[in-house]
């Protein structure tokens, strides 16, 4: 078993919630998680998360 790395993606906050890869050294992706799960990419171990600092207010609106 190998418990490696083999990669790591980004969630940005604006992006509906794909994930940004990169592929090489000019190729940047937006996928579903479970796009490059398995094979070369291996499996989700795990998930690091931060708070937003300074998040942006966004416009309210009233039902």
């Amino acid at each position: 078993m190998n418990d490696e790395v083999q990669h790591v993606a980004l969630q940005p906050t604006n992006r509906g919630g794909l994930w940004l890869s990169k592929l090489g050294d000019e190729h940047d992706i937006l996928h579903e998680l479970e796009a490059l799960e398995g094979g070369d990419y291996g499996d989700v171990a795990c998930f690091v998360s931060r708070k937003i600092k300074n998040k942006p207010k966004g416009k309210r609106t009233r039902s």
